[in-house]
């Protein structure tokens, strides 16, 4: 029993020697932001000859009505030796979201404990200590966006169009092209419209949809062009416009122009025998079906298919499926009690 007294004494004796100290960095760094940019908060935690218990608070945070905030994540840290004593780095990043023009004042304070270990012997001994650290304020000035242009996305932040293409490449009259372009950068898509096109005599357009998303980073977007003529040889390029909240300016951008090789096929191949193509018949393919130009009944029939006939299926609607058949594509209309 004298042995396990002594040991409990010796775990409370052990030297806490643990300083904690903590920055908290704002990115991008600007004298004024606007209202819905997106902002990187990095919370940066140094321990001095310790160990940090994970468990610690923060407090002094804006309210959520200004700033809408996601959970810290951690980063990677490291640990060094300096002048003899152990320095461990630990950092954690989160996105801030700002609602409210104004000024916003964030004053933060971590509160928290540090672990020591101490080897003697075969025995490891931990003591933990409570601590607060205070962070420097930060003051915010955020303005609220210029008056926008007619074909602003809702994109806020420094973003590009990092991918655009168009496949295939070659289409007859009648087909469903589909393009797609790819926003990429930094700031907030949560309002994001994806840049739409008038039809005209070359070329009908469906519109465009969100094809995937990695929020604050990326956005894919999809729309189908279908060439009218065999002069539809180019979509024209479609500008829209985000706003920089770093040069507070509103930047264009455009996705195309794309060039189309047209080829005739005449819709006469539509009732030609139906070849293998090695996929199985859509449910809707009990009776003939009219393939047409759009998901409309109002809409160029382009052919019929045979019942039976194997189709390959593209892309299914509430009344309506995307078919490819003999080579050719368009819509049939999906039977009522089949929906």
């Amino acid at each position: 029993m004298k042995t396990v007294f002594a040991i409990i004494a010796i775990a409370f004796t052990l030297p806490l020697f643990a300083e904690v100290s903590a920055t908290m960095e704002l990115m991008p760094r600007q004298e004024a932001y606007y209202v819905g940019q997106l902002i990187r908060a990095t919370l940066t935690i140094t321990i001095t000859d310790a160990e940090l218990d994970e468990r610690i608070q923060i407090a002094g945070l804006p309210d959520p009505s200004v700033i809408r905030k996601s959970p810290f994540t951690e980063l990677a840290g490291e640990s060094q030796v300096v002048d003899g004593k152990r320095l461990t780095t630990k950092r954690y990043v989160a996105q801030w979201r700002l609602l409210r023009e104004g000024v916003i004042s964030s004053a933060p304070v971590l509160s928290g404990a540090t672990l020591v270990r101490q080897r003697r012997g075969p025995m490891t001994f931990q003591s933990s200590a409570p601590f607060t650290a205070a962070i420097q304020e930060k003051r915010l000035n955020v303005l609220p966006l210029p008056p926008a242009p007619e074909n602003f996305s809702g994109a806020i932040g420094q973003f590009r169009v990092t991918v655009s293409s168009v496949t295939p490449s070659t289409a007859s009259p009648g087909d469903l092209v589909p393009v797609e372009g790819t926003l990429s950068g930094f700031g907030s898509l949560d309002g994001m419209v994806p840049p739409k096109r008038l039809s005209t005599e070359r070329f009908r357009f469906y519109l465009p949809r969100e094809e995937s998303s990695e929020p604050s980073v990326r956005v894919t977007f999809r729309e189908v062009a279908i060439p009218q003529t065999l002069d539809s040889t180019v979509i024209e390029a479609v500008t829209f416009t985000v706003f920089n909240p770093v040069t507070g300016r509103y930047e264009p951008l455009a996705v195309g122009p794309f060039a189309l090789a047209m080829t005739d096929r005449p819709v006469a191949e539509l009732t030609q025998p139906p070849i293998d193509v090695n996929v199985g018949r859509s449910p809707a393919m009990t009776e003939t079906r009219k393939m047409r130009l759009a998901p409309a009944a109002t809409a160029r029939v382009l052919g019929e298919i045979p019942a039976a006939a194997p189709v390959r299926v593209l892309e299914t609607t509430e009344r309506w499926q995307r078919v490819e058949y003999n080579g050719a594509s368009g819509w049939i209309l999906i039977p009522l009690f089949l929906r």
